[in-house]
């Protein structure tokens, strides 16, 4: 797929102030991030990052989201990936400030649609499980800031309360290619993870 002719610029978005802007598209209702121009924020070379992706690090962390590696170049030779793609680049990166904005970033260009699957969803409500879902993630970003550890580590260990609790692998929820928190949101355990996070981490 061609960005360059096919995707639509969407917005641009700055990790700081005085940093250069990262670009956004969207293309075949999905968003895509410029990582061109991520690496050049951090000094870091694309095709080192292409080839870090073929690690055992990157294939763990690509097999928990369950996604393929899958580049898109534009008409200028720019790298561009989706949202999951750009949480394995924030890791290599490894700069906690970036994990943390890069989080909170991706909830902003999220999207959901009221699912139905079953009964724990009857009582889907989107503004509130919107108010939910960032409150979660609040806490996340705010924990691994306080304690140094990587955003990637905090959510392990939320989520593996959640699978302990429940006995549910909240990875496997739904079908769909999404962020974990999205398929607790969509299945109504959204409340549930609250609960975890305020127990787990602090009110």
């Amino acid at each position: 797929m061609n960005t360059g002719s096919n995707g639509k610029l969407k917005d641009s978005i700055y990790f700081q102030e005085n940093s250069n802007p990262i670009k956004v598209c969207e293309s075949n209702n999905q968003i895509y991030f410029n990582y061109s121009d991520v690496c050049k924020i951090f000094n870091k070379n694309i095709d080192e990052f292409k080839e870090w992706d073929k690690t055992l690090q990157a294939q763990k962390a690509l097999k928990k989201y369950n996604i393929d590696s899958d580049f898109l170049e534009d008409t200028n030779q720019e790298t561009w990936g989706n949202k999951f793609l750009m949480i394995i680049l924030g890791q290599w990166i490894e700069d906690i400030l970036f994990e943390t904005w890069l989080f909170l970033t991706i909830t902003t260009y999220d999207s959901f649609e009221t699912t139905n699957k079953s009964n724990h969803t009857a009582d889907y409500n989107y503004k509130e499980t919107q108010r939910k879902r960032s409150e979660v993630i609040e806490y996340v970003t705010s924990y691994a800031s306080a304690t140094g550890q990587k955003l990637v580590e905090v959510w392990v260990m939320l989520y593996h309360e959640f699978k302990n609790k429940f006995e549910i692998d909240p990875k496997n929820l739904t079908k769909d290619k999404e962020l974990i928190i999205d398929k607790i949101c969509k299945t109504g355990y959204i409340d549930d993870l609250l609960e975890i996070a305020w127990d787990l981490i602090g009110r």
